[in-house]
Parts: C-alpha cells; structure tokens; sequence
C-alpha cells in the first residue's frame, strides 16, 4: 500500500514538472559557478555555411555558443576546432573598470581535460600500468593508466595526472613498451565543454551544455548542468 502511495505520489510530481517546463518554452538555463542562470532572451540562428549560433541575454551578460554544423550531435568546446566556440561576455556596467569582460573556450596552455582514444596502439605496454608521456607541445608531466591487449596494445587511456602546459593538438607519446602508443590532448581545464543537439523538430531546438571559459588575466567562469528546450529559429 505504501509502495502504491509513493508511486502516486512521485507521477504527480514528474507531471508537474513536466507542465512547468512547457509553460516556460522556450528555455536555456544553466549554473554560473554554482548560482542559477537563466537566459531572459534566448535565439537561434544558422548562417550560409550551415554553422548554428545559440545567444542566450540574461540583462548584463551573454552567451554565445557555435557549433559546426546545424545537427543533432556532441560538439566539444575548446578543442583545436574552433568552428565550435563559446563565448561568455559581462556587461561593461557590472566590472570595476567600465569595459566588457569577455570570457571563450580559447586555445590556451594548462593541465589536459581529456585526451583522445589511441592514435597508434603501440605494442608490450603492460596492462593496467600507469605511465609517463612525452609530447610534442610544451606541457609536462600528465600521466595515464593504460588497459591494453593480450600484445600489449594499448586500447584505452585514464588521466590520472593532469600535468601542466599543455594545449589542444598536442601530441603525447606513452612510455614504455616500444615507446609507439600515441594519443591527442583535445582541452584543457581552463578552456572546455560541449553542446549536445538533442532534437531538432520543426524549428525547435531541444540540449543541453556545459563549458568553463577564460579571459586575458586567466580567470575561468564555469557554466554547469546547462539545458535550452523548444528554443525556436528564428533566422537562417
């Protein structure tokens, strides 16, 4: 009976839920740090190239994100693609020197985010062996936790040192084995994220985002459990 009570109890509270996010289409919300953000002015648009744009105002301040193309898909931010860019920009009327102060999923240098699968599998790593790399960038000291083959192939990689001064593209060679295992720095942790298209209907756009951006002093800003739903198009 209290099994039935509770199953009530927790369908009701999903159909509210529900209802309170269709009476706020169209919606982009997300965690500025922590705080709840929400966009008072949400658009979207596609220009020649077939490259979309979602502008989210919230009175002082600005996102804009970009993706390569207009589809349902992941898009990641701070990578050396740089078709898909963030950009989050504070009003000059709320920063103690007066000038807007701009924040973006830049090229910069830092400890590595995430890196990609293997480029070349290489041969004789040890399994579950924790190694050093060497890389053809700047950056030093990231290490990674290998799983590999019965031929000691490298098949997957885990951070477990993040290192310093490295930067999207950069090249990182695993040692041990035959010194071959190779994967790619694709960000960093002052510059990340991604967009994720989730459904495109009938103009409609419906995802979710998340992204920490820096400015010129080094400073991040972090948007978190970022979601848009039913934002419609407004120019192509």
């Amino acid at each position: 009976m209290k099994k039935a009570a509770l199953i009530t109890i927790l369908s009701i509270f999903l159909f509210s839920c529900e209802e309170d996010i269709q009476i706020s289409s169209p919606a982009l919300q997300a965690k500025k740090d922590n705080m709840f953000w929400r966009s008072k002015q949400t658009t979207v648009s596609v220009n020649s190239l077939g490259q979309l744009e979602i502008t989210a105002i919230n009175g002082y301040d600005e996102i804009v994100m970009k993706t390569a193309q207009n589809s349902v898909g992941t898009y990641l931010f701070g990578t050396t693609n740089t078709d898909n860019f963030v950009t989050y920009t504070l009003d000059k009327t709320q920063t103690e020197d007066n000038i807007d102060e701009v924040y973006d999923s830049r090229d910069v240098l830092g400890p590595v985010n995430s890196v990609s699968n293997p480029l070349s599998n290489g041969l004789d790593y040890i399994n579950e062996s924790i190694v050093q790399t060497t890389t053809s960038g700047t950056g030093s000291g990231l290490r990674l936790k290998v799983t590999t083959n019965s031929n000691g192939s490298v098949s997957t990689v885990e951070i477990v040192a993040r290192g310093v001064g490295y930067k999207s593209g950069d090249i990182v060679y695993l040692v041990g084995g035959n010194n071959n295992a190779a994967v790619q720095v694709v960000n960093v942790q002052q510059s990340n994220g991604k967009i994720v298209i989730e459904k495109i209907e009938n103009g409609f756009y419906t995802g979710s985002f998340n992204f920490n951006v820096v400015n010129d002093e080094g400073e991040i800003i972090t948007f978190s459990e970022g979601i848009f739903y039913r934002v419609p198009l407004t120019s192509f």
